[in-house]
């Protein structure tokens, strides 16, 4: 298992957020056979919203560091917090949108370490 450290994604990691986003998608579209749309619009849209939902609450994005004294992002995960569909008693439920660990950095804990802060802030927030 690596050794890295975690970190809140804050505004200012939208882009590096957005762009690991962007890579786990396109790895995906290799899997899935669905293409992407790879228009810079799109992409400017999902880094602005990534910016905006840094402010929230109910959004938590994580970035994972490996590596001193120049640390380097190994992964990213993105989650929220949402209300169960209305046929439900009022609740609320955590949503896993996004994990992805860059190539070189798999099959050595990352996600498993991204996951358990996602579940431990699931839990605080009830």
């Amino acid at each position: 298992m690596l050794r890295i450290e975690i970190q809140k994604g804050a505004a200012k990691d939208a882009v590096v957020i957005a762009n690991l986003i962007k890579k786990m998608v396109l790895e995906m579209e290799q899997y899935a056979g669905h293409a992407i749309n790879e228009s810079p619009a799109v992409w400017s849209s999902v880094e602005n919203q990534v910016r905006a939902n840094t402010t929230r609450k109910d959004y938590l994005y994580l970035l994972a560091y490996c590596g001193s004294p120049t640390q380097k992002i190994v992964g990213v995960a993105a989650a929220n917090i949402e209300p169960l569909e209305n046929i439900f008693i009022e609740k609320k439920r955590l949503h896993l949108s996004a994990v992805y660990t860059i190539h070189d950095a798999r099959r050595q804990g990352v996600a498993w370490q991204l996951i358990q802060v996602v579940l431990a802030w699931g839990k605080q927030m009830n």
